[in-house]
């Protein structure tokens, strides 16, 4: 979720290409998708449990679960495209088998 007067959100769009990118080569089994706050009150009807509280907010939606990259009270992972792909990893996203 980015807003796109956001400054942090306009610094992570080309990361966020990146990552696209890195997912399309390795063929990881995620989709990457940007989500303008705009669309936030259906993303939110979907999502019923998550409070978008800054931006850009990176989500991952796995079955039931939503898991949040780098809370504000857990920077674990670096903020550039390396570093989610590492959280997709740790979190169960492999390539696809072929």
């Amino acid at each position: 979720m980015y807003h796109p007067g956001c400054k942090y959100s306009k610094d992570m769009q080309p990361e966020m290409i990146k990552l696209a990118n890195a997912v399309q080569s390795k063929g990881l089994e995620v989709n990457v998708l940007a989500v303008n706050d705009g669309f936030a009150p259906q993303i939110r009807k979907e999502v019923t449990n998550f409070k978008i509280t800054y931006y850009p907010t990176i989500l991952l939606y796995s079955g039931k679960d939503v898991i949040e990259f780098n809370p504000p009270d857990k920077d674990k992972y670096n903020n550039n495209a390396y570093g989610i792909q590492e959280f997709l990893g740790d979190n169960g996203i492999k390539s696809k088998s072929k």
